[in-house]
């Protein structure tokens, strides 16, 4: 034992009994477990309470030990917090490897024992921080829509009124632009973004004020420059260029022209997308 046999005592007081008193059925495998417990605290050598202070008159299970104030002020603050930080160590490489398998290959084809894998961590480890492998997903798709449409709502409101489609489609695309160049964990986002974009998944309408503020914004822009187009014809155009954007994450020729630089990325798309906002004229 690592800790002062006082402490193991008041544990040992605050645990459920187990040999069937108070109306508690006794469990012989937890009785000698917690027996032999007992002998481990009664002959440590720094033990000096009377013989019977963690006694054996009453078995307990310390497998259904409760939490509460007096238990907790027994640890550390210093090692609480190495536990905190360990947790959202965990949490956080959870999500990362979970990012970037879904980036890979969308919902369906991810696996619990790949993310745990990926992770450094444990099944128990998912079930502990999100309750079940679809939860996880849940969440790892939604901070990357959050993350993505944050990224594309600042570069629109930034637009002055006076902005030129090829301004409009410059920070319409700007997220993707970046990740492009980005690569990395930056490319797996945006990969997920257009996975949901394609095939959305159940609940995904959480997110559907900020997608709508989105159209709207770039709609703002595009009735400026295009004064003879009804609102549900922009509104189309900007989805339709919304999609696209979405196909090019995921198709080849986004792979090859991820390898450009980002000025040669930026030269080659803003007009494709300036163009999927004029339309034919």
């Amino acid at each position: 034992m690592t800790a002062v046999p006082a402490v193991h005592c008041q544990l040992l007081a605050h645990c459920q009994p187990l040999d069937g008193a108070q109306g508690v059925p006794t469990v012989p495998a937890q009785r000698k477990a917690r027996r032999e417990y007992e002998n481990q605290v009664d002959g440590h050598p720094s033990w000096t309470g009377p013989a019977d202070a963690p006694g054996t008159a009453v078995a307990v299970d310390c497998l259904t030990l409760k939490s509460n104030s007096r238990l907790s002020s027994l640890v550390s603050p210093e090692k609480t917090d190495l536990r905190r930080e360990a947790g959202r160590r965990t949490r956080d490489d959870l999500l990362a490897a979970a990012l970037e398998l879904l980036a890979q290959r969308g919902q369906e084809g991810v696996t619990l024992r790949e993310i745990t894998q990926n992770a450094g961590a444990n099944v128990a480890a998912v079930s502990y921080h999100f309750g079940s492998l679809k939860a996880l997903c849940e969440v790892t798709i939604e901070h990357a829509l959050e993350r993505y449409l944050d990224a594309q709502i600042r570069e629109l409101d930034a637009l002055g009124g006076a902005a030129t489609l090829s301004e409009l489609a410059e920070a319409f695309a700007r997220p993707m632009m970046s990740a492009l160049a980005a690569g990395g964990r930056d490319l797996a986002v945006i990969r997920i973004v257009a996975r949901v974009g394609i095939e959305p998944p159940e609940g995904w309408e959480r997110l559907a004020g900020k997608f709508e503020l989105a159209r709207r914004q770039a709609v703002r822009v595009l009735a400026v420059n295009l004064p003879d187009i009804d609102r549900h014809e922009l509104d189309f155009r900007v989805r339709c260029a919304a999609g696209m954007l979405n196909w090019l994450a995921l198709a080849p020729v986004g792979a090859e022209l991820a390898t450009e630089p980002a000025d040669r990325i930026e030269r080659m798309l803003i007009p494709v997308v300036a163009g999927a906002f004029r339309g034919a004229r």
